[in-house]
């Protein structure tokens, strides 16, 4: 008997460690679900940038690009972000308070909450041309960078914040402009090439690091936690418009 009750106290609290890995929803959602993979803590990175990948997994801006806006596709990302396994718990606040257990509009606020809201975009490189703001030092800062074996990568779009949101305590919504923020970037595939002639205008010679490095990849899918690579491969997370949300809180 006394074996049964544990199997069960295992199990349920198996289970409840489960469901809140699996039913939680963070920033960092909100990036895996826009499918960038690489978070940006301090550096404001813009599509077309090249950066240096740190062993740590940041990274550094190395050239600063100068793309022209008719290169760049630019989409709205804005939106309040929810877990898709968080509806039975929305599910439950609202027939609670259809049985009166829950004060009106109790369950709105609830709603609100298991919500992360976002307001930006993204941009992504649509063109092969485009050139760096210090261009007469960009190759040789590649050059030098690869021959120290370390990855040199193109940031092929970026995700960016534009307005501050807040949710309120009555569950409303309130947006506050601000100056545009990167919250991630996506890089391309591969580590960026240069050829021989390149490094030995720039004074380098051993090119056995820089070779070994050029074969490699950007890799970016694992620099996310794990729960949310888990709860990105299983889809969970979706979002809503954030306009018509935060019209119909405010007027509540």
């Amino acid at each position: 008997m006394l074996n049964r009750f544990l199997y069960f106290v295992g199990f349920v609290l198996c289970a409840g460690i489960l469901y809140f890995f699996l039913s939680d929803i963070t920033r960092k959602d909100v990036i895996a679900a826009n499918a960038f993979g690489v978070e940006v803590k301090a550096e404001a990175l813009t599509a077309g940038d090249m950066v240096v990948l740190e062993d740590s997994g940041g990274m550094s801006r190395l050239c600063n690009a100068s793309v022209r806006p008719e290169d760049l596709e630019v989409e709205q990302r804005s939106g309040l972000y929810f877990n898709r396994a968080r509806f039975i718990m929305d599910w439950a606040t609202q027939l609670a308070q259809g049985v009166g257990l829950m004060a009106p509009g109790h369950a709105e606020t609830t709603k609100l909450r298991s919500r992360v809201p976002f307001a930006g975009d993204s941009s992504t490189l649509s063109g092969m041309e485009y050139t760096y703001v210090n261009a007469e030092t960009c190759h040789c800062d590649v050059a030098r960078a690869l021959g120290r074996g370390d990855k040199v990568c193109t940031v092929s779009a970026s995700l960016v914040e534009t307005s501050t949101v807040l949710l309120e305590e009555d569950g409303s919504i309130s947006v506050h402009p601000a100056g545009r923020r990167t919250l991630a970037v996506a890089l391309r595939r591969h580590v960026n090439w240069l050829p021989d002639e390149v490094f030995r205008a720039c004074g380098i010679d051993d090119l056995s690091d820089a070779r070994l490095t050029m074969q490699e990849l950007c890799s970016q899918g694992d620099l996310l936690p794990l729960d949310v690579r888990l709860r990105q491969k299983l889809n969970l997370i979706d979002h809503e418009e954030l306009r018509p949300i935060a019209e119909a809180s405010l007027t509540d």
